[in-house]
């Protein structure tokens, strides 16, 4: 008899460990990213200080506001696992099917690759000391970081399970000519 009772208790003890021990882990996992957003962002909100407009201001304020979002995420993300909720999404009422590790891998990938862009953008922009070709090399620097910031975004979305904006949706969104803003025509 005492048999019998232990083995379901202990399995009952061993499932409950095993859930609790899975979800501190993610959690962790989710506090260190957040951590890592939380200094981009910190980053972003002092570079934006420098600049009173133009071009290289609105791209550093999408970024913070890009940001804002991941944290947004990253946050719910954090509540429904200490919370035991599960969240589940749908795309164009389709269940959300999360992202394959070869699709995290390419993101990594494309971070670097962008980081790069922007550590050689900042090399060549000591060369000059004003000008119009600084501002061009700004610009093209400032883009560089928006896309990382949009690129670690859709990671993290990607790494724990939340849906993005796909980036086909993106390609294929309407224009404003031939979409939503078209005035109406009259007849």
């Amino acid at each position: 008899m005492r048999t019998i009772l232990l083995v379901p208790t202990g399995l009952l003890l061993a499932g409950v460990t095993w859930a609790f021990i899975d979800r501190q882990q993610s959690v962790k996992a989710i506090d260190a990213t957040m951590a890592e957003v939380r200094e981009e962002l910190r980053s972003a909100e002092e570079e934006n200080t420098h600049y009173t407009g133009g071009l290289v201001k609105a791209l550093i304020q999408a970024r913070i506001g890009t940001y804002q979002t991941t944290l947004a995420m990253l946050q719910q993300k954090r509540a429904s696992l200490l919370h035991r909720l599960d969240l589940r999404y749908c795309l164009d009422l389709k269940p959300f099917a999360p992202e394959s590790a070869d699709t995290i891998t390419a993101l990594e990938r494309e971070i670097e690759e962008a980081k790069a862009e922007v550590r050689s953008a900042e090399l060549e922009a000591h060369r000059y000391a004003g000008g119009l070709v600084l501002a061009l090399i700004e610009a093209r620097r400032a883009t560089a970081e928006q896309r990382i910031a949009i690129l670690e975004l859709r990671l993290a979305a990607a790494r724990y399970g939340l849906p993005s904006l796909p980036e086909k949706a993106i390609a294929n969104e309407e224009r404003p000519a031939e979409g939503r803003n078209r005035q109406p025509e009259v007849f």
